[in-house]
C-alpha cells in the first residue's frame, strides 16, 4: 500500500471507537471500500486483494517478511476500511551530541569540550534506544538549566580561526 495512506479494518476500528469518531469528525479519516482505496492509491483492486491475502498468510504463520509477529486484525476486501492520509514529520531525534552530567558536550574521546554545553533534542539523550512520548520535555528543562548555569559561570569556548 502506498506509504501516504493508512487504513484500518472494521475490526480494528471497533477497538478504538472513540478515536475513530473523533478523527472521522476532524476529516482525518474517512470510510471507504477496498476498491475505493485501491483507486485512491493508484493500484488495481486485484493488487490490493493480493496484498491482503499475503497479510492473511503472514498472520496465520505469525510472522511476515519484516519480522512482524503480532496481527490483531486482518483487513478484508469486503469490509469498510477507515483510511487517512499520512504525512511524515520529524517527531524526535534519537541521537546527537553526547553530553555529561554537567551538560558539557563531549569530544569523540569522551573528554568535555570546555565551554560548549547542550541540552534537549540536539543531544543524544538519556533514553537509550527508545523514549516515552513527552519525556524529552523533562530532559530539555533539566539539562537546559544545568547547561545555562554552567555556561553563565564563565567557562567559554575558544575557537581558533
Amino acid at each position: 500500500i502506498n506509504a501516504e495512506y493508512m487504513g484500518q479494518s472494521t475490526c480494528a476500528a471497533a477497538q478504538v471507537t472513540s478515536h475513530l469518531k473523533f478523527y472521522t469528525f476532524k476529516q482525518l479519516l474517512q470510510p471507504m471500500s477496498a476498491v475505493q482505496l485501491a483507486q485512491a492509491i493508484g493500484v488495481p483492486p486485484a493488487t490490493l486483494q493480493h496484498t491482503f491475502e499475503e497479510y492473511q498468510t503472514a498472520a496465520t504463520s505469525q510472522c511476515d517478511g519484516f519480522g512482524k509477529r503480532r496481527f490483531p486484525t486482518i483487513p478484508l476486501m469486503s469490509e469498510t476500511l477507515h483510511v487517512g492520509v499520512v504525512t511524515p514529520v520529524l517527531h524526535y531525534t534519537m541521537g546527537g551530541l553526547r553530553i555529561n552530567q554537567t551538560a558539557n558536550v563531549l569530544a569523540v574521546d569522551g573528554s568535555p569540550l570546555p565551554g560548549l554545553f547542550a541540552a534537549g533534542e540536539v543531544t543524544g539523550g538519556v533514553h537509550g534506544h527508545n523514549r516515552l512520548a513527552g519525556s524529552s520535555l523533562l530532559e530539555c528543562v533539566v539539562f537546559g538549566r544545568i547547561a545555562g548555569r554552567n555556561a553563565a559561570a564563565g567557562e567559554h569556548l575558544t575557537v581558533n580561526t
